[in-house]
């Protein structure tokens, strides 16, 4: 007897279960019957990171607001939600995002974007998430995954280009012990061994200590290096600044897109040599007339008093990317198979294109500071 009643009790619980699926994705997929284009952005509003994600808020509020006026038969409705800056706090947060329906998830940083990938991988229906993130664990080729941020081949064939084109044969390699700036840098070194192929040595560092490259730099200068390449974080980057000067540097120096957060403090240092950094179309001031980009940037500016940051016209984007994507009727697939067919969109950064393996294109050059 009590045999027969764990079986019923089992088939019971297996009915159950399938039911729950079923009514579960039969509701959320109701949700968008009316058309309407679920969009959750989870930005840590609260926490350390709150420095950085407020003024991506202030970017997508504002970018909600233009594309309500320029695209007023899309059916968007957004909601900005605090990741916290905790993973628990950002799980909890995505859970319910995904449990009202949400198709397209937006998130401002590498960790939280990773958190919510966790839950929102395989999820039924499949579920779009644009971040503003670099690290290599998300995005392509994962299904549904896009990463709003300079992609590290094209970073890296960006700079190993400009040394051809100065015909340098020689580097010292400087970067942080971070996801990115690894990728970034293995990649790099790959590209130098092309012919003609350019020698290089490295040293890591931990972007959250002060390290001392004196030692490797002065063995540089005296093997004369033909140029000094820096991929990595502001910290270990201003104290690379006070070291150069230290040890007489002149050879040139070639810094990756995250140089650009440390231009005031090369200036500071009254080092003469030449800089050239990685520039996206978002660090332009130069934009063509008559550009989303241009346009967005004069409302930002109009509004804020000041000129976005590159990050925030990024996390703008996450959201001209997804109205681009949700165009049209909406199904339990719509949102991935959409996403893969946009192949280029105008947003508040500039003109963004898609590869055929989904990793986004940025316009990429090189600008000489002095």
């Amino acid at each position: 007897m009590k045999s027969l009643s764990r079986s019923l009790l089992a088939v019971l619980a297996v009915a159950v279960l399938v039911a729950s699926v079923y009514f579960y994705q039969r509701g959320t997929s109701a949700q968008l019957d009316d058309g309407t284009v679920r969009v959750a952005i989870l930005l840590n509003l609260t926490g350390p990171a709150a420095r950085f994600d407020a003024i991506k808020k202030q970017a997508v509020d504002l970018a909600f607001e233009r594309l309500k006026t320029q695209r007023p038969e899309l059916k968007l409705e957004v909601t900005v939600v605090d990741a916290g800056g905790a993973p628990d706090i950002t799980l909890a947060a995505a859970r319910k995002a995904l449990d009202n329906g949400a198709s397209y998830v937006l998130t401002g940083t590498s960790p939280t974007a990773l958190a919510v990938a966790s839950i929102a991988r395989g999820r039924m229906p499949g579920v779009v998430q644009v971040a503003n993130a670099a690290n290599p664990a998300f995005g392509p080729p994962r299904p549904g995954e896009y990463r709003l941020w300079p992609d590290w081949n094209q970073e890296a064939k960006t700079v190993a280009d400009q040394l051809r084109a100065n015909q340098v044969r020689s580097v010292v390699v400087i970067h942080s012990a971070d996801p990115y700036s690894e990728a970034l840098r293995a990649a790099f070194v790959a590209l130098l061994t092309a012919e003609p192929a350019i020698a290089v040595r490295a040293q890591q560092y931990d972007p959250a200590a002060t390290p001392d490259f004196r030692p490797l730099l002065l063995r540089a200068k005296d093997d004369k290096v033909g140029a000094l390449i820096v991929f990595g974080l502001p910290p270990g980057i201003k104290a690379l600044m006070g070291q150069l000067i230290d040890v007489g540097w002149t050879a040139p120096i070639f810094g990756g897109v995250n140089t650009n957060l440390t231009i005031e403090d090369y200036d500071k240092s009254g080092l003469k040599c030449d800089l050239w950094v990685v520039e996206t179309e978002a660090m332009r001031d130069e934009l063509p007339a008559g550009s989303e980009a241009a346009a967005f940037r004069a409302a930002y500016q109009q509004r804020f008093g000041v000129r976005p940051p590159f990050h925030a016209l990024y996390m703008a984007d996450a959201l001209y990317f997804a109205a681009a994507a949700a165009s049209g009727a909406q199904g339990p697939t719509a949102a991935i198979d959409r996403a893969k067919a946009v192949r280029e969109f105008a947003g508040p950064s500039g003109t963004i294109r898609i590869g055929e393996d989904g990793v986004l294109q940025l316009e990429l050059k090189t600008r000489k500071i002095r």
